[in-house]
């Protein structure tokens, strides 16, 4: 080969090669920022929901009030079973007023808002939604 077309050979390839490289960065770069804005957006999704319903409102963790039974793995997302139980006796004075069933990481967290009479106790709550 003559020595003008192996240095244009040498060349081209150099360009691909560094083409290539950087290409190749800008991938990385941009799965490296996905990647870190999905994580963001889950770990900082429930203050969000929690500021937006309940504003400067206490919230407490109802392990000790309420039962969640779901499928650990859904066999139709539009169509997940859930089932709500109390794990207290409701009196007229120790019920359970409004419940809200939030799904944190849905396009739509607020899956249901239960509204109970005061006078009425309820033992379990059976539905269907839409993960």
């Amino acid at each position: 080969m003559p020595p003008v077309a192996e240095l244009g050979r040498r060349l081209i390839n150099a360009v691909r090669r560094r083409h290539n490289l950087a290409l190749t960065f800008g991938l990385l770069i941009g799965a490296s920022a996905v990647v870190a804005a999905v994580q963001q957006s889950e770990q900082s999704r429930w203050p969000e929901i929690r500021s937006a319903l309940f504003g400067e409102r206490a919230v407490q963790d109802g392990a000790g009030l309420i039962a969640l039974d779901t499928p650990s793995r859904a066999q139709d997302a539009a169509v997940v079973p859930i089932e709500i139980a109390t794990r207290f006796e409701q009196t007229p004075q120790r019920f359970i007023k409004k419940l809200y069933l939030i799904i944190d990481n849905n396009p739509s967290p607020v899956a249901a808002v239960f509204e109970f009479p005061g006078d009425r106790a309820w033992h379990s709550i059976a539905t269907r939604i839409r993960v």
